[in-house]
C-alpha cells in the first residue's frame, strides 16, 4: 500500500508541471457540476458450489470549486445472491479529485476519499464498514459535456461486527464510467 501512495503521490507531482504546460483549452471549468453513473451485473456458475449473481449500481456528483479542484460524493449499492442468501453492501464515498489538462479531449485526474457504508446479509444483524480510498483515471470527451472513462481505485477499508474483532481489507477496483458535465 505504501508503494501505491508514493508512486500515485509521484506521479501527480511530475505530471502537474508538464499537465499545466501543455494545457489548451479545457473542456471544464470552475462552477461546472460532474454527473456520472455506472452499473454492472455478473452471473457466477462455478464447477462446484452454487450459482450466483452480483449486481452494482452507483453514481456521483462533483462540483469544480476551481478548475482542477473537484469535490463531491459517490453512492453505490452492491449485492450479491447466491442459494437463498442475499447480501447487500450500501457506500457513500465523499471525495476531492485533482484534474490535468494535458489535451482538450483527454482529463487525467488523481483523487482520495473516504468510505462509510453497511453490509446486510439475510437474517444477520448490520455491519459497518469504514474506508479510506485512493483513485486515478481519464475522461475522454466524446462531445463538450460528455466523457467517458476509466477509474482505478484502492480501497482500505475496516469491518465491524458488534461482538466480534474489526477486520481490514483490502480492494482494487476498475471502473468504467459515463459522465455529463453541466456547465
Amino acid at each position: 500500500m505504501k508503494k501505491f501512495v508514493t508512486m500515485m503521490f509521484l506521479a501527480a507531482v511530475l505530471a502537474a508541471p508538464v499537465a499545466k504546460a501543455l494545457a489548451l483549452e479545457a473542456p471544464i471549468q470552475k462552477g461546472n457540476l460532474e454527473v456520472a453513473a455506472l452499473a454492472s451485473y455478473q452471473n457466477t456458475d462455478p464447477d462446484e458450489g452454487d450459482k450466483s449473481g452480483t449486481s452494482l449500481l452507483g453514481g456521483s456528483v462533483g462540483y469544480f470549486i476551481t478548475q482542477p479542484l473537484e469535490a463531491g460524493s459517490a453512492f453505490y449499492v452492491l449485492q450479491t445472491e447466491s442459494a437463498g442468501s442475499k447480501m447487500t453492501f450500501t457506500m457513500l464515498s465523499p471525495f476531492v479529485k485533482w484534474h490535468f489538462f494535458p489535451h482538450p479531449k483527454l482529463v487525467p485526474y488523481v483523487g482520495t476519499g473516504f468510505t462509510v457504508g453497511s453490509i446486510k446479509f439475510t437474517g444477520s444483524d448490520n455491519i459497518s464498514i469504514v474506508g479510506f480510498g485512493m483513485s486515478g483515471g481519464a475522461d475522454f470527451f466524446l462531445k463538450d459535456n460528455l466523457a467517458i472513462g476509466p477509474e482505478l481505485r484502492f480501497d482500505r477499508q475496516v469491518i465491524s461486527v458488534s461482538g466480534m474483532d474489526d477486520y481490514g481489507a483490502n480492494s482494487i477496483t476498475l471502473l468504467m464510467q459515463v459522465k455529463a458535465y453541466l456547465f
